[in-house]
């Protein structure tokens, strides 16, 4: 078996609104097994995760069955986060502080009645449901709230980091019936120079601003100069984006020549269309010149009383040795 370390999506997203979908990640036999209880639930084309078309001041459980598989006790973290972006373009659902770009739009870790994290401890071949539960807000929203239910195996004493541990998550996708897909809007942030993930090259604040996902598109990802020119240019294929959020695009190239330039990315999914561009400047190094006055160096005075101490010893010395070697003639 490979290593238990492991960031497993189990997600498959297909909006109320169009064919968008997040695909499904695989994974190595492990210990437990998570899987959604639909049952009751308004559930749109998926049998994999919680897709729902929901109803606005209304409450909903979202069910989780766990099933311990192993022949070892597991003790089990269940929480409920909302969904980010990586600079990759991964939709991340592991961090608990994720929150949205606005402030005030509904998100789904506002939703939750009560805790969003549970404890849970299967014995070998136990199987235990979890619940959490939803109140959607007063008012209707538009767009897609994308979040997930993560469970991590806490793991043995004796494996506490990260790295021993699997973890698996369900997405919650949560969309109301009769409200039109909002417009794609993209906007960027300032350009700079830098690494990521040990590649370096030219990094730019990307944020989806609208409650819109973007799963599986086709990002491309341009520099042009002054004369339209392009310099630089990468595709990323894959690409997905969580409504309202972040993350830092990353396009490899070598330092450009200082002048005036633009960054521009263009995104594509189905029918999603956009593109944003963000003009920046590399500005000419300068460094001061190196100082070349000559230093001036005194002549050195030479001590005279110093050498006459020497010769006097020195005329000593030999006196001595002189009187020492005659007594020696005589004996």
């Amino acid at each position: 078996m490979l290593s238990r370390f492991g960031l497993v999506i189990v997600s498959c997203l297909s909006l109320l609104f169009g064919s968008t979908s997040v695909a499904a990640a695989t994974t190595p036999t492990t210990a437990f097994t998570v899987a959604p209880v639909l049952t009751d639930l308004p559930v749109v084309n998926t049998q994999s995760f919680f897709n729902l078309q929901v109803k606005q001041d209304t409450s909903y459980q979202l069910p989780v069955k766990l099933s311990n598989t192993s022949t070892e006790a597991q003790q089990l973290t269940v929480q409920i986060n909302n969904a980010q972006t990586t600079g990759s373009g991964v939709i991340d659902y592991s961090q608990a502080g994720a929150t949205l770009l606005a402030k005030s739009a509904p998100n789904l870790a506002a939703m939750v009645a009560g805790s969003r994290q549970q404890q849970v401890t299967l014995q070998p071949q136990e199987q235990r449901t979890v619940n959490f539960t939803l109140k959607t807000p007063a008012a209707a929203f538009a767009g897609t709230v994308l979040g997930g239910i993560t469970v991590t195996d806490q793991g043995t004493q004796a494996q506490a980091t990260m790295a021993n541990r699997t973890r698996y998550t369900l997405s919650v996708a949560l969309v109301e019936a009769g409200q039109a897909a909002p417009t794609p809007q993209l906007t960027a942030g300032k350009v700079k120079y830098g690494q990521q993930a040990a590649v370096s090259g030219y990094q730019l604040p990307l944020r989806n601003v609208a409650p819109l996902l973007w799963h599986n598109a086709q990002a491309t990802l341009t520099i042009t100069n002054a004369q339209h020119k392009q310099v630089a240019r990468t595709q990323l294929s894959n690409f997905s984006m969580a409504p309202s959020s972040a993350a830092t695009l990353l396009l490899p190239n070598k330092r450009l020549a200082s002048g005036h330039y633009t960054y521009q990315v263009a995104l594509k999914s189905g029918a999603q269309r956009a593109t944003v561009k963000q003009p920046f400047t590399i500005k000419a190094t300068t460094t001061k010149a190196a100082t070349t006055t000559p230093l001036k160096h005194k002549a050195a005075r030479t001590n005279w009383w110093l050498w006459l101490g020497i010769g006097v010893i020195g005329v000593a010395g030999l006196g001595g040795i002189g009187y020492w070697l005659k007594r020696r003639q005589h004996q």
